[in-house]
């Protein structure tokens, strides 16, 4: 805890993910905590892609260390990549019906290229249905993020205008005000801003924390602070106090 903010990072992935760093593919559930722990995160989203598998490991090692862990699933839409996010206890049959319902089967776990059958905005609506928060991953990254999506201008409007989209994670801290705002040419619409490491390895939890002033650490604590954004979500750059300490933070 930071000041009155929880160190998070919403977007973790597992060797579960097939695009796992291969050399890490052994990396077990404990490491995974010992790493978030050791990065001085309070809180965590396991999303692996189109996949719950891994989720119930990741909860049960971090029981009794003070780690929270959000069940997740980053969900591989025809207009781009969503984190649906989930409240702690929500159990990972729940978010597979989810799958199910945007046509994605067991046998697509893992797998960040096979797309929904769905529509992105049906998807989203199907993520509200189903107890989630979703936030539009790394939208400016090619291809899968939204904005680089080959959907074009009109569909990516309709995804930004979504009432069942809750965040923008971005990867370009420097737009951060400009989406906050709503300033960004074609998108009105004013939207909260969250970061992630996107990590597919041990060293890489962490790299990108957003520092989220929590009510509850749960996700409808998260839920709040997103809608009371920008004093309830920061970067670390954006901390002047001299007890945070600030970090690097790198475009991909």
């Amino acid at each position: 805890m930071l000041d009155g903010y929880s160190k998070c990072d919403l977007h973790v992935h597992t060797p579960l993910s097939n695009c796992y760093e291969p050399a890490a593919r052994h990396v077990k559930a404990t490491e995974i905590v010992d790493a978030a722990l050791e990065a001085g995160l309070d809180l965590i989203a396991i999303t692996d892609h189109n996949g719950v598998g891994a989720v119930d490991g990741v909860r049960q090692a971090a029981e009794q260390t003070g780690l929270v862990v959000l069940p997740g699933v980053e969900i591989t839409t025809p207009g781009g990549h969503i984190l649906a996010l989930f409240d702690r206890g929500t159990p990972s049959a729940e978010i597979r019906l989810l799958l199910n319902e945007v046509g994605l089967s067991p046998s697509n776990e893992g797998e960040a290229f096979v797309e929904t059958r769905l529509g992105t905005v049906e998807a989203l609506a199907a993520i509200r249905r189903h107890g989630g928060l979703a936030i539009a991953a790394h939208i400016e990254r090619s291809p899968r993020g939204f904005l680089e999506s080959t959907y074009d201008f009109r569909r990516k409007r309709a995804i930004h205008a979504s009432e069942h989209l809750s965040a923008l994670e971005i990867t370009n801290p420097l737009r951060k005000a400009a989406w906050n705002a709503g300033k960004v040419h074609g998108y009105p619409k004013p939207y909260a801003c969250v970061q992630g490491s996107d990590a597919h390895a041990l060293e890489d939890i962490g790299r990108r924390p957003v520092l989220i002033r929590l009510a509850s650490i749960d996700l409808a604590g998260l839920d709040r602070a997103l809608a009371e954004y920008p004093d309830a979500i920061r970067f670390p750059d954006e901390m002047v106090s001299p007890h945070v300490h600030t970090c690097r933070v790198d475009d991909d």
